[in-house]
Formats: structure tokens, sequence, C-alpha cells
């Protein structure tokens, strides 16, 4: 029986794979191995469908959004989100404003610019009219002027070359300055030169030591030496030396004022001047301005001659 041996045979432990007879239905695994990859070449996989997927229903067209305008992402924020952009848009125009502002206050008119290099320490020129029609070219007087220098003193008309202020320690050189004429809507203007050195300059077209009238000394308070720094700390009383040679002259101060001057009108700065023009008494004027960061003011230091000039109460200066 053919049947029975070959099922001996192949139920044998003792004989080999390689030697085991074949299932007529079983296949080789080399042609099963190739029937499984032309089988997945021919029938591609399927994509898995989405769940938001959905069929198009046959008839009806697909409605199009209308497009976004630029705003409607500012409204479609989170509400802290936009009250955080307008509070900053608000800060940026404020800023704008200020700096707007302070550049058409503060930049010079044509009255502030002598030359670059004074323009560049930010002093403010000294502007005086240059008519000698007398209309309003005197200094403001006080209502308890000192009695005029006597003409015969010998000692009287000399040109000043040094300042002593004890209660500041200053102790500077005097140099004589003068003046550029400048002219603005057809009037003529006197710009006073300031000494670019650790110096006090004296006006030399104002009076001499002396003599009736106003000697006026200016200088820089925070460039070129700093001389005027601490004038505008001296008070009411101090004691000013001026020397010229060996001979002093000893004022005492009796006013100080602090005047706005940058960014004013011309008729303010007019008004201003006035301390620096010619007075009927003997008197020492000092000119600089203040504060070192802006320059914003002008300080004026009025002195008399020492003993000559005892304010009464209520004294005020200016007016006349």
């Amino acid at each position: 029986k053919p049947a029975t041996k070959s099922r001996q045979n192949s139920s044998d432990p003792g004989l080999s794979k390689a030697k085991r007879p074949r299932s007529p239905l079983q296949k080789p695994r080399e042609e099963t191995v190739v029937a499984q990859e032309a089988s997945s070449r021919a029938k591609p996989a399927a994509k898995p469908r989405s769940k938001k997927a959905s069929r198009p229903v046959a008839g009806k067209k697909k409605s199009k959004s209308p497009p976004r305008k630029p705003w409607h992402a500012l409204f479609s924020l989170p509400l802290k989100a936009n009250w955080l952009i307008l509070f900053g848009s608000a800060i940026v125009l404020f800023g704008a404003l200020n700096f707007w502002l302070y550049y058409h206050k503060n930049a010079p008119s044509p009255f502030d610019i002598v030359d670059d290099e004074t323009e560049t320490s930010g002093f403010i020129p000294i502007l005086i009219p240059a008519s000698d029609d007398g209309e309003g070219n005197s200094a403001p007087t006080f209502d308890s002027a000192p009695l005029d220098a006597d003409p015969a003193d010998p000692d009287a008309g000399l040109i000043p070359d040094r300042l002593v202020i004890p209660a500041i320690f200053l102790d500077a050189p005097i140099l004589p300055v003068h003046y550029k004429d400048i002219e603005s809507g057809g009037v003529t203007y006197h710009q006073w030169r300031v000494p670019a050195e650790f110096a006090a300059g004296w006006q030399d077209e104002s009076a001499l030591l002396g003599l009736p009238g106003n000697t006026v000394l200016n200088g820089h308070h925070n460039a070129y030496g700093m001389v005027f720094k601490n004038l505008v700390k001296l008070d009411i009383g101090d004691l000013i030396i001026v020397y010229s040679g060996e001979t002093e002259f000893r004022y005492e101060v009796a006013a100080k004022m602090l005047l706005p001057e940058r960014g004013q009108t011309l008729e303010t700065r007019m008004e201003n001047a006035r301390w620096m023009q010619t007075s009927a008494d003997e008197r020492l004027t000092l000119v600089t301005c203040w504060p070192a960061d802006s320059d914003t003011h002008r300080v004026i230091v009025v002195a008399f001659p020492e003993g000559t000039y005892t304010p009464p109460a209520g004294d005020e200066p200016g007016g006349n």
C-alpha cells in the first residue's frame, strides 16, 4: 500500500526536511512572496478618510466667505490685547506730540545764532537794540538810586581788568568784548560776544569804572571755563570787587533776577536787555545764562558802589 508507506515516511522523525515529500497543494515559499508583492502593486492601499470630510451634495454650490478686512484681525484678538495695543499707540502719539512742542519751543531763532562755536555751547547771545534815538534805551531804575560819581575823581573812567567775588570764590580776568550787528525786519540789533575762556567780558560800549552809567560784564556759566557758574548763588548784600590795575572799585549786590529768555518773544527779550543798557546812576551789571542743561533763563545781577545804596522795604527794580 503506497499511501500507507508515504504517511509512514512523512511521520518518521529520522527523515530530514529536505527529504520530506511536499503536499501537492502546497506552493513553494518563493512563489507565495512574489504573488503577494504583485497583489500589493495592483491594488493600492486606501487612504484613511477624514472625519470632517463631507460629501458634496449634488446641485448645491459651496459658499465662499467674504475676504477679511485688515481691522478684522484687531477685533478678533482678546479684549486685553486690544487694550494693550490702544494704550501703546496713545503713548507713542503723546511722545511724538511732546517732541514736536519741545522742538518748536526751543528751536533757536536767528537772534540766537552767532556762529557754529557759540551755538554748539548752548549760550543765548545777548541782544540789545542798536538804535540811538534814546527811546526805551535806558536801564530800569530803582526808587532809591545812589548818588552819581564825582566826575573830578582821579580814579574815575578806568577800564576793568579783574573781577573778584569772595562769596562764590571767584577771581577772574576781564577782557573787553564787542558786538556783532544783525538785522531782522529792517531793524539792527547788537549781539554781544562772550569770551571763549575763563574770563568775564566787559562790553566795551558800557560805562567805565567810577563814572555814571552801567558797567556790564558777561560770561559763560556752563562752557569755556564756566566763569559765571555760581553767579546764580549770589545774595543781596554780597560784595563784588572790580579792579583796574591796582585800583579797586567795590560794589554791593542790590538785585538778582532770573528772566525767561529762550523761546520768548522779541518784545520780552528786548525788555530783558534793558538791564544791560545805559543808566543815569553808577552801577555794575553781571549777566549769564541759567540753568546749565537748557539755558532757558537769563541771570541778571545788579550792584551799586558799596555804601551808596540801601534798598528800602518793598523797593523793587524796574518800571521806569
